[in-house]
């Protein structure tokens, strides 16, 4: 890899790093859900919009956040984005009400979609071909980092008997190192002229991105659901302390992530065709088994943890790596970026309070039914593949 490479991967990099400070925002509550709860006297059923508020914005938005991007440049938007969250950090950590608390989250998702944009419409336009691919299957990698470093955080803060108010004021400090970072972007160079809101038509009347989105929805959902519960049904059903579960939510991201970076640096990116529907009928029976605590074993349990989170985040990957695949034309590769980003943002906005109504009505059907729909929806973007003999457009 020569010095070139290397540096479009440290840029690579601190977007991918500004992405997992953007995901932070919705496992940030989970470890304090409950004082939150108590503080503000938020109804158990409810508490899932609490955690997924600030993708509200993203799902609604993250198309039409692609005419920004054109407009500022994608380097200005990470940084406004940035600003926006830190804003939205300190005005959670000063939330007197409930109303005041949901206000504030939803500020933070102008954040939020401002670096969920951006950071791939950098990648794209500093990337081509193969590398592309990769760096797209990479940046679908920054969930992990992001909810394992906000869980364990915020754990720990529970755990010294410390205001759950500093768990934003933390991320907010953070947030200010990372936007300084950002500057060095300045110096990336384009290799393609993308524009996140070309061809934005052709997408919308086409097939292919809509199969994408749907998939990138699901892994979504699906991924967010089990690991926002996960921590309930630890300490709950098995006894666990704050520290404990979160250390669990630590390993099993690192898992997750594994499992991503083997879409990325191997050629399994290039088989999405199998190894999608495999590693999403995994995914899919192990979020069964974890959700409707089949198995009494703790260490089966666990072990059932760590298989979902590696294919959950294959499938992730493979999901994202179909961009260019659903792109309509090359000058719709932007635009195509953006209506998946809407699709997997309206998976993850649904996803937390489907998950905490399953929990509540402890019914395995339910999960079971759930289960397979996800399945179903997951391997939908094989949709986009070529199909055999036909032509696959450039890009």
């Amino acid at each position: 890899m020569g010095s070139d490479a290397n540096k479009v991967w440290t840029h690579i990099t601190i977007v991918f790093v500004a992405g997992s400070l953007a995901t932070a925002l919705v496992p940030l509550t989970v470890p304090i859900i409950g004082t939150i709860s108590q503080e503000f006297g938020v109804d158990r059923s409810s508490l899932g919009w609490v955690v997924s508020f600030p993708t509200l914005v993203c799902a609604l938005g993250a198309l039409a956040c692609g005419f920004l991007v054109d407009r500022v440049g994608d380097v200005r938007l990470l940084l406004t984005g940035v600003v926006l969250v830190i804003l939205g950090d300190l005005g959670v950590s000063f939330a007197q009400d409930l109303n005041w608390l949901y206000a504030a989250r939803f500020f933070q998702g102008f954040g939020y979609v401002c670096l969920s944009v951006a950071g791939p419409a950098f990648i794209q336009r500093t990337t081509t071909g193969d590398r592309r691919r990769a760096a797209m299957a990479f940046w679908a990698a920054h969930t992990p980092l992001g909810f394992a470093v906000a869980v364990y955080f915020g754990a720990q803060l529970i755990a010294a008997d410390m205001s759950w108010r500093f768990s934003f004021i933390g991320h907010a400090a953070v947030a200010l190192v990372i936007g300084l970072t950002l500057f060095a972007l300045n110096s990336a160079r384009s290799e393609a002229d993308l524009k996140r809101s070309a061809g934005a038509l052709k997408v919308l009347t086409s097939v292919r991105p809509y199969a994408v989105a749907i998939g990138a929805g699901a892994t979504g959902m699906l991924q967010v659901g089990v690991m926002v519960l996960l921590p309930h049904l630890l300490q709950e059903g098995r006894g666990f302390t704050g520290p404990e579960w979160a250390l669990v939510i630590v390993a099993a991201m690192a898992v997750n992530w594994i499992g991503a970076m083997a879409i990325v640096t191997t050629k399994l990116r290039n088989a999405p065709a199998v190894a999608l529907p495999i590693s999403a009928a995994c995914a899919a029976a192990l979020s069964f088994v974890i959700v409707s605590e089949v198995t009494a074993d703790l260490t089966l349990a666990l072990a059932c943890v760590m298989a979902f989170t590696l294919t959950i985040g294959a499938a992730n990957a493979l999901v994202w790596s179909l961009i260019q695949a659903a792109a309509p034309s090359t000058d719709a590769a932007g635009a195509t970026a953006g209506l998946i980003t809407q699709g997997s943002f309206l998976g993850v906005l649904i996803s937390p309070p489907t998950f905490f109504w399953l929990e509540h009505e402890g019914n395995p059907a339910l999960m079971a039914a759930l289960a397979v729909v996800l399945l179903v929806l997951m391997c939908v973007p094989l949709i986009a593949l070529p199909r055999a003999g036909a032509p696959v457009p450039a890009h």
